[in-house]
């Protein structure tokens, strides 16, 4: 157990990555940040048509950061199997397609939440400037 103020963390084991993925998933805000945006898996390609799929992408308007997401297990060769994984995975997603649509599945994701947007307004953020806001942090 690690604790760390008043917050204990606790090692759990996962069956598989699906099951941690899932977790990932479910407490993107508690990992990314309370506006993190959570996006699903979806293909990348590098521009020699290497392909890759993260599990998923985050996009934090609080911190102006995004972030790949690959969980694995520490089962998983770093070498081999890992790093190969990840650096497709980046070169992918700096491509402009890429980050077009990754902004495309953002703006889907939030439009429609009203809470999401007032949160966004407490920041000074108006929601006809969340395009140009996404588009800022993934440059």
């Amino acid at each position: 157990m690690l604790i760390v103020g008043d917050k204990k963390y606790v090692e759990a084991s996962f069956e598989s990555e699906a099951e941690l993925e899932k977790v990932v998933e479910a407490h993107h805000h508690d990992i990314f940040g309370s506006l993190s945006v959570y996006l699903p898996k979806q293909l990348v390609s590098t521009t020699g048509g290497e392909g890759s799929v993260p599990d998923g992408f985050v996009i934090d308007p609080e911190s102006r950061r995004w972030y790949i997401v690959e969980v694995e297990l520490s089962t998983h060769s770093v070498w081999s199997h890992i790093a190969p994984q990840v650096a497709k995975q980046i070169i992918g997603a700096t491509q402009p397609a890429t980050k077009r649509q990754l902004i495309d599945a953002a703006i889907n994701k939030i439009r429609n939440d009203d809470e999401y947007t007032d949160s966004l307004q407490e920041m000074d953020i108006d929601a006809l400037d969340v395009h140009r806001l996404f588009q800022t942090i993934l440059d």
